[in-house]
C-alpha cells in the first residue's frame, strides 16, 4: 500500500484480515469419486471373522481372497477360473514392475500342479 492510505477498496492494515476467517469460505468443491477409490475404500473396510475359534479383524479383501482360495482348493472350477485369473494378473503385474523379487514365484504352471495333485509339500505339513 502507499504508505498506509486509506479509502475505497483500501482498508486500514490493522482491520484487513480477520483472524481465523479464511479468504475462500467455502473453499475448492471435492471432486468425484472414482470406482477406483471407492473399490479401494470399501475392500480396505476391516471385518470381525472367527478363525478356529478366535476373532479376529481382518479387510474385505483378504475376507474374499481366503474364502475364493478355499473354494478353489475344494475343487469348484468357476472359483478355480477367477483365481487363475488373478494370480495371472498378480504375476503380469509383478513382471511389469520389475522390482519385487520373489524365491519362487507363484505363477500358472505352479497352480497348475497344486491342482493336479503334484506338490509335494505347500508350506508346513499337518501332524
Amino acid at each position: 500500500m502507499d504508505n498506509g492510505s486509506v479509502g475505497y477498496g483500501k482498508p486500514p492494515d490493522h482491520s484487513r484480515f480477520r483472524k481465523g476467517v479464511s479468504g475462500n469460505p467455502k473453499g475448492r468443491p471435492k471432486r468425484k469419486k472414482d470406482l477406483a477409490t471407492i473399490t479401494d475404500k470399501v475392500l480396505g473396510e476391516k471385518v470381525v471373522v472367527t478363525e478356529n475359534g478366535r476373532r479376529r479383524s481382518i479387510t474385505k479383501l483378504e475376507l474374499i481372497i481366503r474364502q475364493l482360495t478355499n473354494k478353489a482348493a475344494q475343487g469348484n472350477m468357476p472359483a478355480v477360473k477367477i483365481l487363475q485369473g488373478l494370480l495371472q494378473n498378480h504375476a503380469e503385474m509383478l513382471n511389469a514392475e520389475q522390482s519385487v523379487t520373489r524365491d519362487t514365484p507363484l505363477t500358472l504352471a505352479t497352480i497348475d500342479n497344486i491342482l493336479s495333485g503334484n506338490v509335494i509339500c505347500l508350506g508346513r505339513p499337518k501332524s
